[in-house]
């Protein structure tokens, strides 16, 4: 291969990786996993459920750090959402390790420095009507 041709190519490459981030796509995060991604409609209001919530449970094989973003329909009913250590469809008592309580839409929460195991990212609607969500959790070793 001449070096005209591999500086082309080269050239091309790093192209086609600035355009990535347009797609949605950030290559410049190495090592970050998909773990769970999904929705859900219907989730009653906390208060008028008898405190229902929703819980999307996630197993890890390694260690590090996991970022659970949930985003709704209507910016009038404020969400909670919380990291709890295991499966919390089991023990509704298990431990909480981090939540976000503020009002912004989308919101984000870390649990930070996981060891590889079970846990549950709960999501609480603590407006007056039923709610949608979207739902992605990513862990970062």
């Amino acid at each position: 291969m001449t070096r005209s041709l591999r500086l082309r190519l080269l050239l091309a490459l790093g192209a086609v990786a600035m355009m990535l981030p347009a797609c949605g796509v950030n290559p410049f995060v190495p090592g970050d996993t998909l773990v769970s991604e999904g929705s859900k409609s219907g989730i009653p209001p906390y208060q008028t459920s008898g405190g229902a919530a929703y819980i999307v449970v996630v197993k890890t094989t390694i260690s590090g750090k996991l970022e659970g973003t949930v985003d709704w329909t209507l910016a009038s009913n404020p969400m909670r959402i919380a990291w709890h250590r295991g499966d919390c469809t089991q023990n509704p008592n298990c431990e909480m390790l981090s939540e976000n309580t503020t009002t912004s839409k989308p919101k984000s929460v870390t649990a930070v420095n996981t060891s590889a195991g079970t846990y549950s990212l709960v999501v609480v609607n603590l407006g007056t009507t039923d709610e949608s969500i979207s739902y992605r959790v990513v862990l970062t070793p």
